[in-house]
């Protein structure tokens, strides 16, 4: 994320700043319990799913993301791409937003 919300309820990345040349990434491993997820996912709307234990929260400038096995989907905010490693980075200041 490089906002704070990804709708009108859900604040996912608290500390994101659109300017800040970085990426919020947030990471819950597997192993945890589908309702330790439904409770995260609820605790999302304000922000709050960030101080539970299996839930961790990076400000990155990059990251690789290495797919564990040979087939399955990936998706960058709802496109799927290709099936491989990807590398992401923040491109600071390549945008330039106006408005009034």
């Amino acid at each position: 994320m490089n906002v704070i919300w990804a709708a009108y309820d859900l604040k996912a990345a608290p500390y994101a700043h659109l300017s800040d040349g970085t990426m919020d990434l947030l990471v819950i491993r597997r192993g945890i319990s589908r309702w330790q997820l439904l409770f995260a996912f609820l605790r999302s709307a304000n922000g709050k799913h960030i101080a539970l234990p299996y839930v961790e929260y990076y400000k990155v400038r990059s990251f690789r993301l290495e797919p564990l096995c040979d087939r399955g989907i990936l998706a960058i905010d709802g496109e799927q791409v290709e099936y491989s490693p990807l590398q992401l980075q923040v491109l600071r200041g390549i945008a330039r937003i106006f408005g009034c």
